[in-house]
């Protein structure tokens, strides 16, 4: 909502794109143990200064939470709340984008500034191919 919204000001995506940055580089720079009150703290700090907002909701909580699970799941070589959420991302891209099957596009304008797109096989065979803009 805070990026949809623009609480941050224009540059909301920038901002939220360096949250996640920023949360990567905890758990990959960090040493010893991940503590959940010390990622929920990060969080806190970048995003309320990032967005002028403060999210009392229990949401920061939630995803640190989640964020802590996932990363011992994957040090388990367990990747299926990391699959999860990449389906359920899939499933919302394309709820809200206009998204090409089977290379039939039958608008004409050509939105796609040059810019390069990927083809992606969502496991159900090669008739079940999407293409989207690359993120």
């Amino acid at each position: 909502m805070a990026v949809e919204n623009q609480w941050g000001g224009r540059d909301s995506r920038a901002k939220a794109d360096q949250l996640a940055e920023s949360i990567l580089l905890w758990f990959t720079n960090s040493k010893g143990e991940h503590y959940f009150e010390d990622l929920v703290d990060m969080m806190y700090d970048t995003v309320s200064e990032s967005f002028n907002a403060d999210f009392e909701d229990g949401s920061v909580e939630e995803v640190a939470e989640e964020l802590l699970i996932m990363h011992e799941e994957c040090l388990q070589s367990n990747y299926s709340s990391y699959e999860k959420l990449r389906n359920s991302q899939w499933n919302a891209a394309s709820q809200s984008r206009k998204v090409v099957v089977d290379g039939d596009n039958d608008s004409s304008d050509d939105d796609d500034n040059d810019e390069p797109s990927m083809v992606v096989d969502n496991g159900a065979g090669s008739a079940e191919k999407m293409v989207v803009d690359e993120p």
